[in-house]
């Protein structure tokens, strides 16, 4: 996991999985969805990147929750 600053987080290990499947945008959205279902204090989200083209989940913590 790495800080992009305030209080998102990449989730490296699910990035890896889902740019080497062979239909990334949707196992993004299964993965998204499926840890929102599970943490209720935290918001995942995909998003591309256009440079590297791929597909990443960041974590959202949401304040006040997790303290």
């Amino acid at each position: 996991m790495t800080n992009k600053g305030g209080n998102e987080i990449i989730l490296h290990n699910y990035t890896s999985k889902i740019n080497r499947s062979k239909y990334p945008q949707q196992t993004a959205r299964k993965i998204a969805n499926d840890l929102n279902k599970q943490d209720n204090f935290n918001n995942y989200l995909v998003s591309f990147e256009l440079g590297s083209k791929r597909y990443i989940i960041e974590k959202f913590e949401i304040r006040g929750m997790n303290r």
